[in-house]
């Protein structure tokens, strides 16, 4: 199933628009590849290569007025075997010799009003019969200075500034 817009040479293409009707609860959209009897397809979201600024990719749930807002659900695959799959999240990389490569930005929205603004958290899985794995802020080397890991609670203008809290885990033989 190929769906493709028009081309143009002097101008933009035409748009490729699929989207559900509105109503009391709209239709959902679903893509995705078959299952295959040895490897299943890829799924892929990119835009196209461009000689100035190339088109962004924005996945975006919907604003709700009265109820609670939707998640974004980024998931890798069960697998049987011993190794389960990974989740990649990797800036672009910049050609130019003095070149910066983009940043990775991971931060909750703003809070409007007396409300408090979204928890960051990084955790890794509860494991019941082996070690559980590891979490690891590596900064970059480099030839000439390498990179600082800044870790920095929140100022307050009228109450309490925030705290850092650092605690090994406990163990039945010895602590962390």
């Amino acid at each position: 199933l190929n769906i493709k817009s028009g081309s143009s040479k002097t101008s933009n293409s035409g748009e490729a628009m699929i989207s559900t009707g509105d109503g009391a609860t709209s239709g959902a959209i679903r893509v995705h590849t078959g299952a295959g009897l040895l490897n299943s397809g890829s799924l892929s979201l990119s835009t196209g290569s461009a000689a100035g600024s190339s088109g962004s990719v924005i996945i975006k749930v919907g604003d709700a007025n009265s109820g609670v807002g939707g998640n974004i659900g980024i998931s890798a695959g069960t697998s049987t075997d011993s190794l389960g799959l990974n989740v990649y999240v990797s800036s672009g990389t910049s050609q130019a010799a003095d070149g910066k490569s983009g940043q990775v930005i991971l931060r909750t929205s703003n809070s409007v009003g007396a409300g408090s603004t979204g928890s960051v958290k990084v955790g890794s899985g509860d494991a019941s019969q082996a070690a559980a794995g590891n979490i690891r802020l590596i900064g970059g080397s480099s030839v000439l200075s390498g990179s600082t890991i800044d870790v920095i609670a929140g100022s307050s203008a009228s109450e309490i500034g925030g705290s850092v809290f650092m605690k090994a885990g406990s163990g039945q033989n010895r602590g962390g």
